[in-house]
Formats: C-alpha cells, sequence, structure tokens
C-alpha cells in the first residue's frame, strides 16, 4: 500500500489516503508544508507549488482550472449568454410600444393582460368602446381600433421571441468564447422586425 495524494480538477490539493496504486487524478508525489489557513498547494506540471487561497476565491465560481488560469467553459459562457438574450428581449417587450399613429402603449405584464381582456370584449361586441390609459393620457378605443392595437401587440412580442429563438441559435452554433460573447442583442435578425 502506498500514499496517494489526490488532485482536484482544478490542480488544489485534496487530501491523501492509502491505495495498492497510483489512481487517476492522485499523485505519489507529497505536497510540501503550508498554512492552512491562507495556503492550498496545486499541481502544476509534475509538482506542487503554494498559492495563497484568495487566489481561488477571486475567481468566477464557474471557471475551470486549465492550462495554469482560469478558463470558464464555452457551455457555461453559452447558457449565460441565453439568459442575457433572454432578459433583453423582456426588457424591450415589457418597455412600452409606440404605434404608427404616435400613440404610446404600455406592455409590461399588467398591462398585457389588461389588453387581453378589453380585447376580448372587443372581439365579442363591435359596438365595444372603452377609455384607455396612455401614458400621454386616456383616450377613448373602439372595437376596432382595439382590435388593430392588439394584433398589432401581438405581432411585435412574437417577433421579440422569434428573434430570441434565432440568438440562442447562434449561440448554440458558437465553438470559442469569442464566438459567443460577439453576440448581441442589438443586431438585427434577418426577416425579423421588431416594432419600434
Amino acid at each position: 500500500m502506498k500514499t496517494v495524494h489526490i488532485i482536484q480538477h482544478d490542480g488544489r490539493y485534496g487530501g491523501e489516503y492509502l491505495s495498492d496504486r497510483v489512481p487517476r487524478g492522485t499523485t505519489e508525489i507529497p505536497p510540501p508544508k503550508y498554512d492552512e489557513a491562507n495556503q492550498i498547494p496545486v499541481f502544476k506540471q509534475g509538482e506542487w507549488e503554494i498559492q495563497s487561497l484568495s487566489f481561488f476565491d477571486d475567481h468566477d465560481p464557474e471557471a475551470e482550472w486549465n492550462q495554469d488560469k482560469w478558463v470558464i467553459p464555452v457551455e457555461v459562457k453559452k447558457d449565460r449568454k441565453k439568459a442575457e438574450i433572454a432578459e433583453s428581449r423582456w426588457m424591450e417587450e415589457t418597455s412600452g410600444l409606440i404605434l404608427p399613429n404616435g400613440m404610446e402603449i404600455a406592455t409590461d405584464d399588467r398591462s398585457q393582460m389588461k389588453m387581453l381582456s378589453i380585447y376580448a370584449k372587443a372581439q365579442a361586441d363591435a359596438n365595444y368602446s372603452v377609455r384607455f390609459k396612455t401614458p400621454k393620457g386616456w383616450i377613448t378605443l373602439d372595437s376596432a381600433t382595439i382590435l388593430s392595437l392588439q394584433a398589432y401587440v401581438f405581432e411585435h412580442i412574437e417577433n421579440l421571441f422569434k428573434k430570441e429563438e434565432q440568438k440562442c441559435i447562434e449561440v448554440d452554433a458558437c465553438k470559442t468564447i469569442e464566438e459567443v460573447e460577439a453576440i448581441s442583442w442589438d443586431e438585427d435578425i434577418s426577416g425579423i422586425d421588431s416594432k419600434e
């Protein structure tokens, strides 16, 4: 039996145990003495070196130790970029909309629910009208205007989700971190026009 020393995925020392062989991820080379409160041995290029614990604290928690540096895996970057894209889509979806006639309407989640309610009433009653509050004040909407307004909002939101999907497809196709970072929500998608 021999004492083997565990090398964690980031090179850090992970303790020791007795074994009749040297399993993968271990070494027979013992680490040097170190201050356990402030230091940690790190296995690099066949030998141990001492690093401060703060070196490991001051990095992205999802980074991996690779060739003497911290690297965030491409798949982690992709997940983060997709979350960023979804956030950008939501911000644009809920930040309001200016119609071709200059009318401004709120499109936050609460406003969308209210619009769906009056849309259902307008579909059921061609003579329906309602007083509607916009960022610039109150107006009266008749049934025909409500239906065209909602169609415009629906198209706007649908296009934003199409854009999000296309951006995520671009992210999935990336091979490098640089390619992922180059993708921006602000870039237009061919054939998808969000309303402004």
